[in-house]
């Protein structure tokens, strides 16, 4: 069983970034955290695939952001995921050169952005925090 605490930090405004294994951004990750510090949202990296199904299960997550780098239907699939756990949740999709298709039905997912890198960690925080802030409130 998933315990949603196991998950939560700063209490419950955790930010999932999902991504495949081989994705090793680790500077822009740390970059983003520091970004999102003052907020007092967390990020927590995993794996795109079961860590991910299992984290946002467990709950305490405020939104995910989902990257891909050409891999469309690992990708999508992810999200329909992710909506068919928590309709409401918050998301994401990073993605190198999305196409018209991919684009049509991550915005039928209703996920809150898509963006093509280079995302910077300083806009990006200020878009997750535009859309969390209203939902989770701040402190």
């Amino acid at each position: 069983m998933i315990v949603p605490q196991l998950f939560a930090t700063r209490g419950g405004r955790e930010i999932l970034v999902a991504a495949h294994r081989e994705w090793t951004e680790s500077y822009w990750l740390a970059d983003l955290d520091s970004c999102l510090q003052p907020t007092g949202f967390s990020l927590r990296r995993c794996d795109l695939g079961a860590d991910t199904v299992e984290r946002v299960a467990g709950g305490g997550v405020a939104g995910a952001v989902v990257i891909t780098e050409h891999r469309w239907a690992d990708t999508l699939s992810m999200l329909r995921v992710i909506r068919s756990i928590n309709l409401e949740l918050p998301c994401w999709l990073i993605a190198d050169e999305p196409t018209g298709p991919v684009l049509q039905t991550a915005l039928a997912l209703r996920v809150n952005g898509v963006m093509c890198p280079p995302v910077t960690p300083v806009s990006l925080s200020l878009t997750l925090t535009r859309v969390l802030v209203g939902q989770v409130g701040t402190g």
